[in-house]
Parts: C-alpha cells; sequence; structure tokens
C-alpha cells in the first residue's frame, strides 16, 4: 500500500514538471538556408514570407525570413523590432536597422531601401508585401 503511494506521488510530481518544461522552454528559431546553402534565421510569425537582405557600413549581408500577416514591410518589420526610426512627411524615416544605427545627420549615412535590386520609389512602411519577394535595407553614404 505505502508502494503505491509513493508512485502515485511520483507520476504526480514528474507530469508536472514535464508540464512545466514544456511551459517554460523557449523556441529558437527556425533556420532555412538560401540558394547557396547559406543559413538564413527565420523571424516572425504568419502566412506570408519574405526575404530581408540587411547591408551594414563594412558591406557585410545578413539575410532573414521575415514570416508575417502585416499587410506592409513596414509593420513587419518594426512588429519584430527590426527596424527603427522617425516619422516623417515622406514616412518612415529609417535610421537604425538589425540594431545598426545610420543617420545622415550624425555620420553622413543612411538606410537606402530596396525592392528586389531596384531603389524604392517609396518608404518602406508604404511597400505592400508580395510572398517572396527579397527587400534590402543597404547603408550609403551621401
Amino acid at each position: 500500500m505505502k508502494k503505491s503511494r509513493i508512485v502515485a506521488v511520483l507520476i504526480a510530481v514528474l507530469t508536472v514538471a514535464s508540464v512545466f518544461c514544456s511551459c517554460t522552454t523557449a523556441k529558437k528559431p527556425e533556420i532555412v538556408t538560401n540558394a547557396n546553402s547559406n543559413p538564413i534565421t527565420q523571424l516572425g510569425s504568419g502566412a506570408n514570407r519574405f526575404i530581408l537582405n540587411v547591408v551594414d557600413k563594412d558591406g557585410k549581408l545578413s539575410e532573414f525570413a521575415v514570416n508575417t500577416d502585416e499587410k506592409t514591410v513596414g509593420a513587419a518589420l518594426e512588429g519584430i523590432d527590426m527596424i527603427r526610426g522617425k516619422q516623417s512627411q515622406y514616412g518612415l524615416y529609417v535610421t537604425i536597422v538589425n540594431s545598426i544605427k545610420a543617420e545622415y545627420e550624425t555620420d553622413g549615412c543612411y538606410w537606402a531601401f530596396y525592392i528586389g535590386n531596384e531603389l524604392a520609389s517609396t518608404g518602406v512602411d508604404a511597400v505592400e508585401i508580395v510572398e517572396g519577394e527579397t527587400y534590402t535595407f543597404k547603408v550609403e553614404k551621401a
């Protein structure tokens, strides 16, 4: 009788521990690869996916697969804290991308935004997401 009680208590403790562990385990970002089989970090969640390239001041490329349910690239990237900036009369003036700051007023550089290989004619917050498209932020010197 005493043995069965100990077994029941152990089962209850293990059940509670397994539920606790499954709730507190952080999900690691999924790694996908590009056409060259290089890893790309997957960010966000949602039904639509696009590729974001970030080229820093040294020319280093970082690639991300962004998943979202947002309608615009700007909203998707702000939602995952990938970009920050200030509102201007032309839309969002992006000063930080992937924690890298480029601000014309302080360093003479700025973040140029590309859709595919073309310089965008509108701000990131006005660009509607096209499934599978590649968008690029690149630091450029004025």
